[in-house]
């Protein structure tokens, strides 16, 4: 009797584009994480011309790198690290406090990821399922 492999063939396919839709979910949901936190460290970011809050940027998106996906939120401003970090003062007598705007807003968003991811991955599956029809 011959042997019907006509189901497994099927399950191959599919399993083949639920890992696709899943890693442009992971991908969508990172970035989704990453405009949070791009958010928030604007929002934190000391005012006096504006420049430094309209310099953060996305670089390139959401990349991969083997198996870890990549989210760089950078500010070219040369003076971008004074302001998060602090500096001394410029007489060098003192200190001036960070803001911590990047590190803060990124410790933020990373603190609430498993209970979002949680959330999204819930939906992505139902959207999954009923695009299969089950």
């Amino acid at each position: 009797m011959p042997a019907d492999f006509g189901e497994l063939e099927g399950l191959k396919n599919q399993y083949i584009a639920v890992q696709k839709d899943f890693r442009q979910f992971l991908e969508d949901f990172l970035y989704e994480q990453a405009m949070r936190a791009l958010r928030k460290i604007k929002l934190r970011t000391p005012v006096d011309t504006g420049a430094l809050r309209n310099a953060w940027t996305i670089e390139n998106g959401v990349i991969k790198k083997g198996n870890n996906f990549i989210v760089v939120i950078k500010n070219p401003l040369e003076y971008a690290s004074f302001i998060e970090y602090g500096h001394t003062k410029q007489n060098r007598i003192g200190w001036v406090d960070g803001y911590f705007m990047a590190t803060v807003s990124i410790q933020e968003v990373q603190d609430a990821l498993p209970k979002r991811f949680d959330k999204a991955f819930k939906e992505f599956l139902l959207k999954l399922n009923k695009k299969e029809g089950r």
